[in-house]
């Protein structure tokens, strides 16, 4: 099969890395489109070339919609694609519409839904409204395939596909990893202990209910440090919040990096206090290392997080659970060592890109004629 994926790609994070890994590991043919961005999606295709991926940006973007839509055409057309995955609600609309007009499927990969503004839950609530119209919806989590259906997509389009991790890419020299982490920090005691988290910066995420739980943590554990990586509308609130519970020497804003596989051995456990997710690759990345996890329990978390046995999961909301629990990783290191070596060979036996791109290369075999034969005789052979 000839599979086009349509995206709009404008950084080098997670879903990329889902989507080069399925193509990367599928039996099926994979090639790009994105949307330009402003030129933003050339890190995403260059990186998609050189892996010998093909990718394109189209020359069209917005508002110039109908145009981009005849460029999907074509490029459809052009490699004789058998179906078309979107990523996003403006991939949904154009790629369904381009999709219907040459007489292929239409699949969307459903991430999550942050209802971070006015204007992303304005297109979000254009997104769900276009799920209901595409031939099938692939969602990341368990939980987040119950979102959808809550949303109207019939129960028959919705398919279940986890994100999946390289663990091999996160097996970095801890010592050179631990280095790049307390260069961070502008005074950092040899013997600290650095809680590593990463996201947008935005109030879904909640990063204000971790510096809040960070108070407590530290006036309990001095030697505790936070590193936080990521950008977005709520970093000066954040700055502004660090400042004034005098957190300017525990807690850092690190920004955005794309060399985040770089510094997440350096850390000693990991957090995540969001209110809501999809399946969260930072997560996987974190646990292919080996931290020990503290997570709330929301979304598709607890699909990666078992507590007490993969992680330690709390309520969202809970401040002063979340401190509580990570003064447990702290002052427990055999308990922490525990939970990051259950985490590690947990999502080296259940999200791995192999078995991931053979869910996708059975799925997909349903939507095109002729090929469940296909799939069968591979799985054979297997």
């Amino acid at each position: 099969m000839r599979i086009t994926h349509l995206t709009a790609s404008f950084m080098f994070g997670g879903p990329e890395r889902q989507m080069l890994g399925l193509a990367q590991n599928s039996q099926n043919s994979h090639s790009f489109l994105s949307f330009s961005e402003s030129g933003r999606s050339t890190r995403f295709v260059r990186q998609a070339r050189d892996l010998n991926i093909p990718a394109k940006t189209l020359a069209h973007d917005t508002p110039y919609l109908l145009e981009a839509r005849r460029d999907v055409i074509r490029e459809l057309a052009r490699s004789k694609a058998d179906a078309i995955i979107c990523h996003g609600y403006k991939s949904n609309l154009i790629g369904r519409k381009a999709a219907r007009q040459l007489k292929i499927p239409a699949l969307a990969v459903c991430r999550g839904w942050t209802g971070e503004s006015p204007r992303i839950r304005l297109y979000e609530l254009f997104d769900r409204c276009q799920l209901r119209k595409m031939d099938g919806v692939i969602c990341v989590s368990q939980a987040l395939a119950r979102q959808v259906r809550a949303a109207g997509v019939p129960k028959s389009k919705i398919h279940v596909i986890c994100n999946a991790v390289r663990p091999e890419l996160f097996r970095q020299d801890r010592a050179a990893s631990r280095e790049r982490v307390m260069s961070l920090f502008r005074k950092i005691p040899a013997d600290s202990f650095v809680i590593g988290s990463a996201g947008r910066l935005s109030r879904e995420k909640g990063f204000d209910l971790l510096i809040t739980a960070a108070v407590q943590v530290v006036s309990r554990y001095p030697r505790v440090r936070f590193a936080l990586f990521g950008e977005g509308s709520e970093r000066a609130s954040l700055q502004r919040q660090i400042e004034k519970f005098k957190l300017e020497e525990f807690f850092f804003l690190a920004g955005f990096t794309e060399k985040l596989d770089q510094m997440i051995a350096g850390f000693d456990a990991f957090v995540s206090a969001s209110t809501t997710e999809g399946l969260p690759n930072v997560l996987l990345e974190s646990a292919a290392v080996g931290l020990p996890i503290v997570a709330t329990a929301v979304g598709g978390v607890p699909e990666i997080v078992k507590d007490q046995q993969t992680g330690i999961l709390v309520p969202s909301g809970n401040p002063n659970r979340l401190a509580n629990s990570l003064g447990e990783v702290v002052e427990k290191p055999e308990l922490a060592k525990k939970l990051g070596k259950n985490a590690r060979e947990y999502v080296a036996r259940h999200f791995s890109f192999a078995a991931q791109a053979d869910e996708y290369d059975t799925y997909l075999s349903g939507f095109v004629p002729g090929q469940d034969h296909c799939v069968e005789e591979r799985r054979r052979a297997a």
